[in-house]
């Protein structure tokens, strides 16, 4: 999104996806989800803010490392930081997790499927693994849908209606099913009324996106 500073009798806000646009001079500028700019189109961003104010939202500004190039790459951008959290009940990411004994695809289906009858699992996985899990909630729900209940599978796509999200603590449990990082950052899998999984089927692309991704569940102590 971005806001413009001057001619304040004309529309002052515009919302924009990506960096294809061009501000006024003197906009403000404001970033959600910033390094996925910042760090991934540097150039392209230092060019579109040269000008313009900027306000920056991220939890993972680079991928902790004191010394490394993402560090740099703020610095050179010349940024002040600040460190704050709005909810001051959320957790930290944190990048260590259970491991499990799965090694083949039923095994890793048949886990899940046992961690669906406590709870709602989001399980960020593989085509392959995501098949697998879709034609056994498929089949074991095709009776029950029939007879008027609800779907417990939720597929995420980026047209996903977000209101299905809201109720993941309610019977019958949810299984959440992610391929793709956008559903890995952002997204609040929110669970107030019982304990969620993450299930991590597959490797993230980088540090920045595993420590956004370890953060999905849990956040609130839920």
């Amino acid at each position: 999104m971005y806001l413009t500073l001057l001619g304040l009798t004309e529309e002052v806000a515009e919302y924009k996806e990506g960096l294809d646009f061009v501000p006024q001079p003197n906009s403000l500028i404001i970033f959600d989800e910033a390094d996925t700019f910042m760090l991934k189109d540097t150039e392209r961003f230092a060019a579109l803010i040269n000008g313009c104010f900027c306000i920056c939202f991220t939890a993972t500004p680079d991928n902790g490392d004191a010394k490394g190039v993402q560090r740099r790459v703020l610095t050179t951008l010349h940024f002040s930081m600040h460190n704050y959290v709005l909810d001051s009940q959320a957790n930290q990411s944190r990048m260590e997790a259970d491991t499990i004994d799965a090694p083949s695809v039923d095994d890793k289906a048949a886990h899940i499927m046992q961690q669906l009858t406590t709870g709602p699992v989001l399980s960020y996985c593989d085509e392959l693994l995501a098949e697998k899990l879709c034609s056994l909630m498929i089949a074991r729900e095709e009776d029950g849908v029939a007879a008027g209940g609800e779907t417990s599978l939720i597929q995420m796509t980026p047209d996903i209606d977000f209101k299905l999200l809201r109720c993941l603590d309610r019977h019958p449990f949810k299984l959440i099913v992610a391929t793709g990082e956008f559903a890995m950052r952002g997204i609040d899998y929110r669970c107030p009324q019982a304990v969620m999984t993450l299930f991590i089927g597959k490797s993230f692309s980088c540090k920045v996106e595993a420590l956004q991704g370890m953060a999905r569940v849990g956040r609130y102590k839920d």
